[in-house]
């Protein structure tokens, strides 16, 4: 038995989940914030800049692909004379602001990816590193990157 999901259906459940995650993640950068500026102001913990600067990267990220998912929205529900015109847009991959969902999760990951590679550095020998690094680093976005640029071209 197959079940039948309606794009309108998926796309709102999708960016309602979005949105309490984003609000997550909003709660958790700003208090990670905090507990940065309030050690150094206290002198007892150096800032670490590079994970401020992912941090603040990731966050920025997220922030527009929820500002991409809600433009969306009114794109595909306000904007839409008719109900199949509204179909149409919610299921065409080849939109520019779903390619731009596409870059932007690349990016996002990427830089999650670069936090998790930064991190694992002193287990790994030299060689190690420079194997974990283009495996990760790599293949991933070159993947990702090919997908967004295909789907431009359709």
């Amino acid at each position: 038995m197959t079940l039948y999901v309606p794009a309108t259906l998926s796309v709102l459940v999708s960016v309602w989940m979005e949105s309490v995650f984003y609000g997550m993640n909003v709660i958790i950068y700003f208090t990670c914030l905090y507990i940065f500026v309030s050690r150094k102001a206290r002198g007892s913990y150096k800032i670490q800049n590079g994970l401020v600067v992912l941090s603040t990267l990731l966050f920025s990220s997220a922030t527009a692909h929820m500002a991409i998912n809600v433009r969306r929205l009114i794109e595909g529900y306000v904007l839409p004379p008719t109900k199949a015109a509204m179909n149409n847009y919610l299921s065409d991959i080849t939109q520019p602001t779903d390619i731009a969902k596409q870059f932007l999760v690349v990016t996002t990951y990427f830089f999650s990816d670069f936090m998790i590679v930064r991190s694992s550095y002193p287990l790994l020998s030299p060689v190690g590193k420079i194997i974990y690094s283009l495996h990760r680093h790599g293949v991933f976005i070159s993947c990702g990157l090919t997908t967004g640029v295909s789907r431009s071209y359709h």
